[in-house]
């Protein structure tokens, strides 16, 4: 596990506490066992891993519904089926609102998935954590405590602008990663002097059709700024011409 590289260190995640394990930034849970390979992996205290953890129960339950692609598919129903089976409200809740959402393949085949309610405040709130822990991963950085990190989801033309102007910022600093056979994916750039103030743009099982999304009719794009704590006016300012 490489104790000495993850343990004893700043917690990536809270950057306050000694962390005591090292903890797959996206679980493991995520993924069928054939596309775990290489994920990345940042330290965390015993705090952050059990807050981190308790989303993962959820988000692993839910999201899964809302992709045709083979790792949400691939021995992931009968996992997702035990785990309703403890989360009797989820389940009622997904039985009532679930409805299709018709989504544009890699191919341009257009094709039905679920749509899903799904909890806008805990997938903020993994975001947050899971590019706290890029940053570590990538860059061996600790997003100061301080620090905005702002998660929001764009429609395909919004992120169009957002690609060609945030995300194109820092090209000599910008990374492109793919991991469990393409299911995660993630753009970023990052100032040259600070690796915690950093964009990203982050793609789980190649899109998801959600239900409580702003813009269910495409792919859910989900896009990360983290920075300096003045960033989040022009960020709101940015969320509220998008809205």
């Amino acid at each position: 596990m490489g104790s000495k590289k993850y343990k004893d260190k700043p917690c990536a995640y809270c950057a306050l506490e000694l962390s005591s394990t090292a903890d797959h930034v996206f679980c493991r849970e995520f993924f069928p066992v054939g596309f775990r390979e290489g994920l990345p992996k940042a330290p965390a205290c015993k705090r952050c891993n059990e807050r981190k953890s308790a989303l993962e129960s959820y988000l692993t339950t839910i999201l899964p519904f809302g992709s045709s692609h083979p790792a949400a598919l691939s021995g992931q129903m009968e996992k997702v089926a035990r785990r309703l089976a403890k989360q009797p409200s989820t389940k009622q809740r997904i039985d009532r609102e679930a409805e299709v959402v018709w989504v544009e393949t890699p191919q341009g085949i257009i094709v039905p998935t679920v749509g899903l309610p799904l909890d806008p405040d805990k997938v903020v709130e993994y975001f947050d954590l899971t590019v706290r822990g890029l940053v570590w991963h990538e860059w061996a950085a600790v997003v100061p405590d301080d620090y905005a990190v702002e998660v929001f989801t764009l429609a395909p033309e919004a992120f169009e602008a957002f690609s060609a102007t945030i995300l194109s910022l820092g090209k000599s600093t910008k990374v492109r990663r793919s991991f469990a056979k393409g299911a995660l994916q993630y753009v970023a750039a990052r100032a040259p002097k600070d690796p915690a103030f950093s964009t990203w743009h982050i793609t789980l099982y190649e899109g998801l059709g959600l239900a409580n999304a702003e813009h269910s009719e495409g792919r859910l794009q989900v896009v990360v700024v983290c920075g300096p704590a003045e960033i989040r006016e022009v960020l709101q300012r940015l969320r509220d011409g998008d809205a």
